[in-house]
């Protein structure tokens, strides 16, 4: 099962074309503010500059709709592919009901759960959901502490996102059913999870979660 939980890779010359693609797009976006805020600024640009700046956005805006326009349906499925993918429930027959995948915390936590009891250093879940420790939880909210845990039932839970955050920590972004006195979104670190696949497909048979996978796993 671990095949479906890697994103498809671009050929190289295709990543290339895109890369063009995008720092075109940016650097078009970027000259249109600088335009923007030299005419709040009420600047008056000589004849010449005016028009290098036309030939540079018109250069840049070709770049920017001729590269997507000329993509074939099979680049923009190798695109979609390596961007995104969605797996669907799966079924629970002949699957154990319950499940326990050990953590690996850092050096940090290690220190904090030395004398905590075994259920805190896994995930474990089964039939009604997943528990998940305090400690595991990104931006985990007051009250409730690194050694403490939270149960997140199946029914409740509406969306699964298993993302790469390019500015923090790798993270399931999980939505549930808004709660009184609990958030309906809880963001759990992934890299710490040691068998990341075996928790998702758990989710998957017992929970009946649909995972939307935006960067590989495994």
């Amino acid at each position: 099962m671990e095949a479906e939980y890697a994103l498809g890779t671009l050929p190289r010359a295709l990543r290339v074309r895109l890369a063009l693609v995008s720092t075109a797009g940016g650097l078009l976006v970027l000259l249109l503010a600088a335009v923007g805020t030299a005419l709040a600024m009420r600047l008056r640009p000589g004849g010449s500059l005016a028009a290098t700046v036309l030939v540079v956005a018109a250069a840049l805006a070709a770049v920017a709709i001729v590269g997507r326009q000329t993509l074939t349906p099979h680049e923009r499925h190798l695109v979609r592919e390596s961007r995104r993918r969605v797996l669907g429930p799966l079924d629970a027959a002949g699957r154990s009901p319950e499940l326990r995948v050990a953590l690996r915390p850092g050096p940090i936590n290690r220190r904090r759960l030395r004398q905590a009891p075994p259920e805190l250093v896994c995930l474990t879940a089964d039939a009604q959901g997943l528990r998940v420790p305090g400690w595991l939880l990104e931006g985990r909210p007051r009250g409730l502490g690194p050694t403490d845990s939270v149960l997140l039932p199946w029914h409740a839970v509406r969306r699964w996102r298993v993302r790469a955050d390019s500015e923090g920590p790798d993270l399931w972004v999980v939505d549930c059913v808004r709660v009184p006195g609990a958030p309906a979104r809880w963001r759990v670190r992934r890299p710490e999870i040691t068998d990341e696949v075996a928790v998702l497909d758990f989710a998957r048979a017992f929970g009946q979660v649909t995972v939307e996978l935006e960067t590989s796993v495994g």
